[in-house]
């Protein structure tokens, strides 16, 4: 308790010193602090899927290039024939040219690779062959429902896992009850940004769990 008083005396006598010390413990706490945090997400925190151990990355190679991306036959080949993995996905992000609009010069932009249906019994067909990474549905479609599509796909082993995102006009405050019932990953409201749309897909299908209503 002396030295403490003493320290405390001393730091007194000495505000610039004080404030100097102060701060530097300031930063260096908020240095290893991020650090650690940067450190526990990218190499101590386990994905966030059971059994992660067992996840590993596929890729394809030539003489020329040491890794490159897997074509979708040989993944339906891989898929099929392989007796080593338990289960198989493929996952594709595309680059893209924009151009001809206003006042904008060409562009690179990056996107995904998508497929439409045109009503609620070809989504179901497609989500069976294609086994996409996420599922943006519509409430409102022809001859079923989003709901009963939803449903469907929810209760066949092949597409229960695929994240769903909702997309409505119809909101109500019991929206969100409703989509997570229905095990959705998430819904947007219509009108949207596509920005925000895209938002929540890289969320869903990163699995971070995004918030209802993003």
């Amino acid at each position: 308790m002396n030295d403490l008083r003493f320290a405390f005396r001393q730091l007194r006598k000495s505000p610039g010193f004080a404030f100097v010390a102060v701060l530097t413990l300031a930063l260096g706490i908020g240095a290893n602090s991020a650090i650690f945090s940067v450190i526990n997400a990218v190499l101590l925190r386990p994905l966030p899927y059971p059994e992660a151990n067992r996840i590993v990355t596929l890729s394809e190679a030539t003489p020329q290039q040491p890794e490159i991306s897997v074509s979708w036959p040989n993944y339906l080949d891989w898929k099929t024939e392989s007796t080593v993995f338990e289960s198989l996905a493929i996952g594709r992000r595309e680059s893209f040219n924009l151009s001809g609009l206003e006042n904008r010069g060409p562009e690179r932009l990056s996107g995904f690779v998508v497929t439409a249906a045109t009503d609620g019994r070809a989504a179901i067909a497609q989500a069976q062959s294609a086994n996409p990474d996420a599922i943006v549905l519509d409430l409102r479609m022809p001859d079923m429902d989003g709901w009963q599509v939803c449903a469907h796909l929810k209760s066949d082993s092949r597409t229960s896992r695929i994240p769903i995102v909702i997309l409505t006009a119809a909101a109500s405050p019991a929206l969100g009850e409703e989509v997570e019932r229905a095990k959705c990953a998430a819904f947007l409201i219509k009108p949207c940004y596509p920005s925000d749309l895209a938002c929540t897909l890289r969320a869903v299908m990163r699995a971070e769990q995004p918030k209802f209503g993003v």
